[in-house]
């Protein structure tokens, strides 16, 4: 990995990785293990091809689907969970624009 951007977003997905099984367990609903098997497949997708936007895009669907999720559920009785969900992909989104405008900005220097 080349940048510190790169490396938190890989730190990020791993954390959402490890939230969402941990949630799956001490719930039992199924909508964690999406999560976690979304993560997983992202963080791998991350490590082999670094593909900022795709994450960006991941990262906003997440964010709007635990926007909905909140509204709907009103209050969880497990809010640190429902909080992560919320906190790391808008974190997820921020570091992976980061990547992908200094990315541009080296691709354009090169030319």
């Amino acid at each position: 990995m080349k940048s510190v951007n790169e490396k938190i977003i890989l730190f990020i997905l791993v954390l959402l990785v490890l939230n969402n099984s941990i949630f799956f367990i001490i719930s039992l609903y199924s909508g964690p293990i999406i999560g976690f098997i979304t993560a997983i497949i992202m963080a791998i997708h991350w490590w082999k091809k670094r593909d900022s936007r795709l994450i960006m895009i991941m990262a906003i669907i997440w964010i709007l689907i635990h926007i909905i999720e909140l509204f709907k559920l009103r209050i969880s009785i497990y809010p640190v969970n429902i909080f992560l969900n919320l906190l790391l992909p808008i974190l997820l989104f921020y570091f992976s624009l980061k990547a992908y405008l200094q990315e541009k900005k080296r691709m354009g220097s090169n030319q």
